[in-house]
């Protein structure tokens, strides 16, 4: 999705481990958009939403019109 849509000329990965859970925060410098006004049958957001859920845990965007995305994901172990 950052490749695809974000125009971004950087990203970030970080995964880090606590507690017997796994953290996963993905961020780019990219176009951003409106979180309150993702469109819900956007099959790359829904994807991420549904494997998250799978696997019994939370993800949340926080993204704003030019300043870019943030995706985090907590996941337990």
């Amino acid at each position: 999705n950052i490749i695809k849509h974000s125009d971004a000329t950087e990203a970030s990965i970080k995964i880090s481990y606590a507690k017997n859970q796994i953290f996963l925060n993905i961020s780019d410098n990219g176009k951003g958009f409106n979180v309150e006004k993702i469109d819900l049958k956007s099959n790359g957001i829904i994807n991420i939403k549904e494997r998250v859920a799978l696997l019994k845990g939370e993800c949340k965007f926080s993204s704003s019109i030019g300043n870019g995305t943030q995706l985090s994901i907590k996941m337990p172990i």
